[in-house]
Formats: C-alpha cells, structure tokens, sequence
C-alpha cells in the first residue's frame, strides 16, 4: 500500500469530506493501485489550505478499460473517505509524509 499526497481544489475537497463525491479523475502519472491511500490536500490561489482527508482507493478503471469515457493517460480512481485518529496521523501519516518529501506542517492544521 502506497500513500498518494495530491492537490485538490476547494470544491472538489468538501464534495470528498462530505462523502458527496466517491471518485477521482486523475492523471495515470503514478502506480495507482487498489488500497493505496489518497491523502488529499486541499490547495487555493497557489497554496496549500492546511485541511486535508485521507481515502482508500477501492477501483481504478483506465483508459485501456473505457478508451470512450477517458482521455488516454487518464484515469478514474473509486475512492471511500477515511476517518483516522490523532495518533494515526501521528504514527503512519507525518513519517509516510517525510519520507516523501511532503511538509508535515501541512498536516497540523487539523489537529
């Protein structure tokens, strides 16, 4: 299982948060695979918000699988929103986030 740190926009993040939209249209620029976890950032006139939510991956569908519905290098991501604790975020999230390279005080926000 792999933790994908990705931008979003606002409109599209509370959809996510508020469990209204379960998918994701994104670039096939990664290895995306099914239980990888999504870590989405919120991100706004060139910055990072500070809120963030974490989904798991439940399907991917491809181009090669709907050449008719995806632009080619594209894909679509079934995603199921998580609710994790403090220590989760912790222990799992802020390690994963630095081995990545990502800023962790991206992830205080919420506390």
């Amino acid at each position: 299982m792999t933790y994908h740190f990705l931008k979003i926009a606002p409109r599209w993040f509370s959809q996510v948060c508020n469990m209204v939209k379960s998918f994701e249209v994104r670039r096939m620029d990664r290895d995306y695979r099914v239980f990888d976890r999504l870590v989405l950032m919120e991100f706004e006139e060139g910055h990072y918000t500070g809120r963030y939510t974490v989904a798991k991956v439940r399907m991917i569908m491809t181009y090669e699988e709907f050449p008719e519905g995806l632009k080619e290098g594209y894909c679509i991501l079934g995603i199921c929103k998580e609710i994790y604790g403090i220590d989760y975020i912790e222990t799992v999230l802020k390690p994963t986030a630095e081995a990545q390279g990502i800023n962790t005080h991206l992830l205080e926000a919420q506390r």
